[in-house]
């Protein structure tokens, strides 16, 4: 069973989606209370002190794992769970791919998984996810991930660490409740019962700019704008901000903790954090991640598309 964390308060409450350089002032809230999925450092280094068998997964690239990790954290990379057989691109790998890849990477059906990154969180979150549609519910992220295990001063290693497969099965069936298919956005966008969370920039939302991989400019029409990164305290180690600010600031989209919300971003990585924040991290009960997400709405041509530069659903 994952032990629950607990954050510090944050001063800053950062709003905009430009980012971590957007910031205004704020009064101090309360700390963020107990949630599930999510450690701090401390934590995770007395699990590696003792007998727990805690599974580290570094979702970072190869060259930076290389840099220093985390004492006997594995490491992969998102591309790693990626479908490459589809005229888009993004898509998840299919379960049985991820069980075997699970498997060569020695990791047991009984363990404890902790994810984390050196980017607030966002690639960490993609293997949340993806683990816990598939079957393994014991996992959780690392809040602030390596920065902060750094700054706290635990130790990092070059060590490299060597795996064998294990014989790894997904313990439980697959859970679809945190998935979002393409005909499930169809039909919310139709019927505008419902959240289309966009969790990618300004930028992106507002057609300016078009990302490799993606067919055409703009967003899904009637959708919100909320970048991931409003989440993250990029200021203060990469810690999640505290429930009180994370709330605000979907209060202020008009977003309730009752709402059914699905999350996209570009290709699913980004709206993936969105997802455990709204889920794990606030206990929103009806929050779907939009796998093909961008990547594959706008391959569809017959699908419509809005851009609007004047941004009227972004954050105050």
């Amino acid at each position: 069973m994952v032990r629950p964390g607990t954050l510090s308060a944050i001063a800053a409450l950062v709003l905009g989606c430009a980012g971590p350089n957007a910031e205004r002032n704020a009064e101090v809230v309360q700390p963020v209370h107990a949630v599930q999925d999510l450690i701090e450092p401390s934590e995770l280094f007395e699990w590696n002190a003792t007998d727990t068998p805690t599974f580290v997964l570094d979702v970072r690239p190869i060259r930076s794992y290389h840099q220093g990790h985390i004492p006997g954290a594995v490491q992969i990379w998102r591309d790693a769970f990626t479908r490459s057989d589809l005229p888009y691109s993004g898509m998840s790998a299919t379960r049985g791919i991820i069980e075997h890849l699970l498997d060569s990477l020695g990791l047991r059906s009984d363990q404890q998984v902790v994810v984390y990154d050196d980017r607030g969180g966002c690639d960490a979150a993609r293997v949340w996810w993806l683990l816990k549609v598939h079957g393994h519910r014991k996992v959780a992220l690392l809040n602030g991930g390596i920065p902060r295990w750094r700054a706290e001063g635990f130790p990092v290693t070059l060590k490299w660490v060597r795996t064998k497969p294990s014989g790894y099965a997904f313990p439980d069936p697959v859970d679809s409740t945190l998935v979002a298919t393409l005909d499930m956005v169809k039909g919310t966008m139709a019927s505008k019962r419902g959240v289309l969370l966009d969790t990618r920039s300004r930028k992106e939302y507002s057609g300016a700019e078009m990302k490799q991989g993606a067919f055409r400019p703009g967003t899904i029409p009637g959708s919100v704008l909320y970048d991931w990164g409003n989440a993250v305290a990029f200021d203060k180690d990469q810690v999640l901000k505290d429930t009180a600010s994370l709330r605000y600031d979907l209060a202020a989209l008009g977003i309730q903790p009752d709402d059914t919300v699905i999350t996209f971003c570009h290709s699913g990585v980004r709206s993936a954090h969105t997802t455990f924040v709204l889920s794990a991290v606030l206990g929103m009960n009806n929050v779907r991640n939009y796998d093909g997400s961008w990547t594959e709405w706008s391959y569809h041509s017959e699908l419509p598309v809005h851009a609007d530069s004047s941004l009227t659903t972004t954050l105050p």
